[in-house]
């Protein structure tokens, strides 16, 4: 996980928190809009990570979570885009 992505998920959880803080102190507008914010950030900000899982399946034998990672990491991409060329590389 690189500095953006630590620095975008202390922000999303950040505003959450404030979010719940704000409609609990009974300032629910705000509150909800922060809500809103940090629902919102989470889908809409910077690269998905997870990617589109339709029709991966398993890792092919002998291909660990590792080798996924090590992927993600020489290629970019997402967890589903790494299991493809995974995948294509073993069958």
């Amino acid at each position: 996980m690189n500095a953006s992505n630590v620095l975008r998920t202390i922000c999303i959880v950040a505003a959450g928190v404030a979010g719940i803080a704000f409609w609990l102190a009974g300032e629910g507008g705000v509150g909800t809009l922060l809500l809103l914010a940090a629902l919102a950030a989470t889908f809409l900000m910077g690269p998905a990570i997870l990617g589109d899982p339709a029709g991966i399946g398993r890792l092919p034998e002998g291909v660990t979570a590792a080798d996924i990672k090590e992927h993600r990491k020489q290629h970019g991409g997402s967890i589903s885009d790494a299991v493809r060329a995974a995948n294509q590389r073993e069958g």
